[in-house]
């Protein structure tokens, strides 16, 4: 009998706080998919965290808080959000790893930031007052925003199988991809091509 895939998936919250916590959508959108979630907790030990993946078959970076401007050079504008130290070290060393090991690294909103700050990219802090042309990307009232974004690579709309180059998404972001890393590709777009809305 084949055993599922073990999928980890970061947490927000912190030592301090005394929780760590994720959506329960992501947990549950991994066993929809076949695979077993497995929530994990920030460390500092990189023998553990070297461990910790070897024992996932892939890793899942969650949304939640900014990340820190101090990790792309930047200093913190008054409209960014106060980062988590404990998670974004935890977090860089994790994908890190886990590109090193070539294990599959899928990320989500923050994620796909920490992502691109970990691999030499940078962030706008914060899209309404540094892009203030761009559409809304967060509303502060219930629900979330939604806008339209734009398939920029044929092979990932074939993958996932939709008809159209142009669809609409939740948006729950303030922060954003500014300079991408080195090694990816800009795989959609806000369909007013400002933000960029997912990398591979």
């Amino acid at each position: 009998m084949n055993r599922t895939k073990i999928v980890g998936i970061s947490t927000s919250g912190s030592t301090k706080s005394g929780t760590y916590r994720v959506s329960s959508q992501y947990a549950s959108s991994i066993v929809a998919a076949g695979g077993t979630p497995v929530l994990l907790a920030p460390m500092t030990n990189k023998d553990a965290i070297s461990d910790l993946v070897d024992k996932c078959d892939g890793i899942m970076l969650s949304g939640g808080v900014d990340v820190s401007p101090a990790l792309y050079g930047e200093e913190k504008l008054g409209s960014c959000g106060e980062p988590s130290e404990e998670r974004d070290s935890f977090e860089l060393e994790l994908v890190r790893t886990a590109l090193a090991k070539n294990k599959p690294v899928l990320c989500i909103c923050r994620g796909v930031q920490l992502l691109n700050v970990a691999m030499g990219g940078s962030l706008w802090q914060d899209i309404p007052s540094q892009l203030p042309n761009s559409i809304c990307h967060r509303s502060s009232e219930e629900p979330p925003a939604e806008h339209n974004v734009i398939i920029t690579a044929p092979a990932i709309r074939e993958k996932i199988g939709f008809d159209s180059e142009i669809f609409a998404v939740n948006s729950y972001h303030h922060q954003a991809i500014k300079d991408l890393a080195p090694g990816f590709d800009v795989t959609m777009m806000s369909a007013d091509g400002t933000v960029i809305e997912a990398i591979e």
